[in-house]
């Protein structure tokens, strides 16, 4: 026998898993984004534009921080199941 309490918990529970789910591809398409913005700047700086070097890491930093949290909700993710 189901009561209304723990059916609203199971249906909170899905929409926070939906929602996750929606973040964390965010996260992931923003990565592929910027890795995919910086692969001219990497050629053009290892070509000798030294400019292109401060937007390639400009690029790492943003990766590094997208990175990290994706890292942060996947492990928060498996810890609640």
């Amino acid at each position: 026998k189901k009561t209304l309490a723990r059916v609203i918990k199971r249906i909170f529970a899905g929409y926070l898993i939906i929602k996750t789910f929606q973040s964390m591809s965010k996260i992931f398409e923003d990565i592929k984004k910027t890795i995919a913005e910086a692969e001219a700047d990497v050629t053009k700086f290892y070509a000798g534009n030294n400019a292109a070097g401060a937007r390639v890491r400009k690029a790492m930093q943003t990766l590094k921080d997208l990175a990290q949290t994706l890292r942060k909700d996947v492990l928060e993710t498996k810890n609640s199941r």
